[in-house]
């Protein structure tokens, strides 16, 4: 039986890179998915649901027993990897199904980064229609079986949002580490990863399957699409003046980020932001509409 390999992740963290990568240049070798069952992977109804009445349920969904039965198949003959994100809460359920075959990478972002990137594409927003099923499937929410259901929601900006979903992946991925200590567990930064692509090889390595030639992986990273900010998410899902600050209202964040080398130093957060941010005249005019119509 061939190695498996998950990849937990917030999203907007080089997931799709590594996927692609796989599928390009190793496809007789590793069967590469990125975010496989898409919606129907039930990701907050089954999060943090590890006893056996549980895992039978997730073992009985029609979506989840067909992937697993195409996954134990596809094993026999190839690796296989999945680096979506909406896959984690099935984590559980795969070390039931596999045992010590299977391997587990947290891809990780700072969280400022992956919060705000998430932000401008619009999670947590349902006035998109396209994400309308994600919002109610897959984006955790304090009603789940979360950490800190403690928080106000109803006033919390989308980017707030989901900063607090980017801690509650790390706080699982801690509790999943120890509950399950003979697993394999590794951490690979995103921000490393697109430093030197040679930090790739540990996903080679897990999956069994070898090493390409730095030069060609360094080819494949030049010339793929590459995931940058489009305008329009910007414009009308950019972050606010002055919403970096709210970076700072969760101290469990802090925590987490400088547990993983990560800085919140605020010259760095006000540094990031600045990418991230609507720009100042497009807030303007939609605040002069608003007050044109609030006038009639």
């Amino acid at each position: 039986m061939k190695p498996l390999v998950f990849v937990l992740s917030a999203g907007r963290s080089g997931t799709r890179f590594v996927a692609d990568l796989f599928q390009k240049l190793c496809s007789d070798k590793v069967e590469a998915w990125h975010e496989r069952l898409k919606t129907n992977a039930s990701t907050r109804k089954y999060f943090r649901r590890y006893a056996p009445e549980d895992l039978d349920l997730q073992r009985s969904d029609p979506y989840i027993k067909d992937m697993l039965i195409s996954i134990k198949d596809t094993i026999k003959e190839k690796s296989y990897l999945d680096t979506g994100w909406n896959l984690h809460s099935l984590f559980p359920l795969f070390i039931e199904e596999f045992g010590s075959n299977v391997r587990f990478v947290l891809q990780i972002r700072h969280p400022f980064d992956a919060a705000a990137s998430h932000a401008i594409k619009g999670a947590y927003r349902i006035d998109w229609d396209t994400l309308l099923d994600w919002d109610k499937n897959c984006f955790l929410k304090p009603e789940d079986n979360v950490f800190h259901k403690e928080v106000d929601w109803d006033s919390m900006t989308s980017f707030e949002k989901s900063l607090w979903r980017w801690g509650e992946l790390l706080l699982y991925w801690e509790e999943l580490k120890s509950r399950y200590p003979n697993i394999q567990w590794h951490v690979i930064k995103a921000e490393d990863l697109f430093k030197d692509i040679k930090n790739i090889y540990l996903y080679f390595k897990l999956l069994d399957v070898e090493l390409l030639p730095v030069v060609t992986l360094e080819r494949y990273l030049k010339t793929a699409r590459k995931n940058q900010l489009k305008t329009d998410w910007k414009l009308w899902y950019g972050l606010r003046q002055n919403e970096w600050k709210k970076y700072y209202n969760y101290p469990w964040i802090l925590e987490l980020a400088k547990s993983y080398g990560y800085n919140s130093d605020k010259d760095i957060i006000k540094d990031k932001f600045q990418k991230y941010k609507r720009p100042i005249a497009l807030q303007k005019r939609i605040i002069y509409k608003i007050q044109k119509i609030l006038s009639k």
